[in-house]
């Protein structure tokens, strides 16, 4: 591939379409939209202790921002003396840490 996001060999500048319809036909609602991939993954991250650095890095935003939006999420938070582990093994589909938070009871605020 000579792109991140390509189609029959050509850049894909727009990914809005063809992600509302992979969603329609999962049956998931119009609300899912390509940014909330980007919300699952820093979150996920969070939750499975990524340092903030490593973190913001990767999903391209401040480490303030991160903190501010994400950090509740982490174990880090919880327990003490915990190490992140390197962000790449986090994403290897091997990773079990010890403690994921899967639901906090932390809910977004809507979107304006």
């Amino acid at each position: 591939m000579k792109y991140v996001v390509e189609y029959r060999g050509r850049a894909v500048a727009e990914v809005n379409k063809g992600f509302a319809r992979l969603v329609e036909l999962a049956g998931l609602g119009a609300e899912v939209v390509p940014h909330t991939l980007r919300h699952t993954c820093a979150t996920w991250l969070s939750q499975r202790g990524a340092s903030m650095t490593d973190a913001s890095a990767f999903l391209g935003m401040s480490q303030a921002i991160y903190e501010k939006t994400y950090r509740h999420h982490s174990p880090t938070l919880r327990s003490p003396g915990w190490n992140a582990p390197p962000i790449w093994e986090i994403f290897d589909p091997q990773f079990h840490p010890s403690e994921i938070i899967v639901d906090d009871g932390w809910v977004e605020e809507e979107a304006a």
